[in-house]
Parts: C-alpha cells; sequence; structure tokens
C-alpha cells in the first residue's frame, strides 16, 4: 500500500524485473518495508515500457528474461532511449554462474551485478551507494537481513 504521507508524490519507483513472481513479490516487500517505493514486471517489453511511463529512481533486472528480450536488451534499449536518463542505476540479478554472468555486464559506473540467492542488504547497499537516500522515504525501517532465494 502506497500513501502520499509515506511516499512522496515525486519519489521515484524502484522497477523489479523479475519473472518469479514470488521472487518479485519478496523484494517488493523487502524493498517498501525497507522504505522504497517499488513496483514490478515479468519481462523485457513491460520493463521498457514502464521505465518510459513511471519515474524511475533504480531498476533491479534479472538478465534472463521470457519473452521479448533479456535483461541486456533492456539495458541497452534503456541507454538508447534519450527520454531515460542515462545514469539511471541498474543492479542485474542473475542465477548464472559469476564466470558467465560477468561477462554479459556492460562496463557501466551505474551497473551492479547480484548473483542469486540475492541478500537483501547486499541490494540496499548497492542502491545506497548508487542513489544515496533519494530514494527512501521519511520514515525508514531498517531491515532485518533477509536471503531472497
Amino acid at each position: 500500500m502506497e500513501s502520499a504521507d509515506v511516499y512522496g508524490p515525486m519519489q521515484p519507483f524502484v522497477l523489479v524485473v523479475e519473472d518469479d513472481a514470488d521472487l518479485a513479490t519478496i523484494l517488493c516487500d523487502s524493498l517498501r518495508h525497507a522504505g522504497y517505493r517499488a513496483t514490478h514486471c515479468q519481462d523485457a517489453a513491460q520493463a521498457v515500457i514502464q521505465a518510459q511511463n513511471l519515474r524511475m529512481g533504480a531498476i533491479l533486472l534479472d538478465i534472463r528474461l521470457p519473452h521479448f528480450g533479456s535483461g541486456i536488451d533492456v539495458y541497452h534499449c534503456l541507454r538508447g532511449n534519450p527520454h531515460i536518463d542515462r545514469g539511471l542505476p541498474i543492479l542485474f540479478m542473475t542465477g548464472l554462474p559469476p564466470e558467465q554472468a560477468v561477462p554479459l555486464i556492460p562496463a557501466d559506473p551505474r551497473v551492479r551485478l547480484l548473483i542469486k540467492p540475492l541478500h537483501f542488504d547486499h541490494i540496499t547497499k548497492h542502491l545506497h551507494d548508487l542513489c544515496g537516500e533519494t530514494l527512501l522515504s521519511k520514515d525508514v525501517v531498517p531491515p532485518n537481513e533477509v536471503r531472497l532465494s
């Protein structure tokens, strides 16, 4: 539930792009509990549409997605779109082994790679490193470490 009292009307979203509906729900719920405004979608096409239509502050982006392209395709589409901030932070998520995933990730200072199973404290650390406190609501509840699989 989003309230104007908790989230300012202009507070940007963290978009979670994950085809595993249960993991997407856990991530969004955990982000909201930590003070972030979060929403999610399940494929590359939806990710591009939402990034164009919502005020995004960061994206958690699975590398392997069903239908219409991969997370890497989403990255290139967003970086090539003049209407989307090229500095938009992107945290790639993957179940691939690091030796397979690392070569796929663009060399971009606004990009990070997270290997599944995810640790929520790693997500929030990277969001804070890339965005500071600009994405947090006024009423932040510090999360306990949560292991997301």
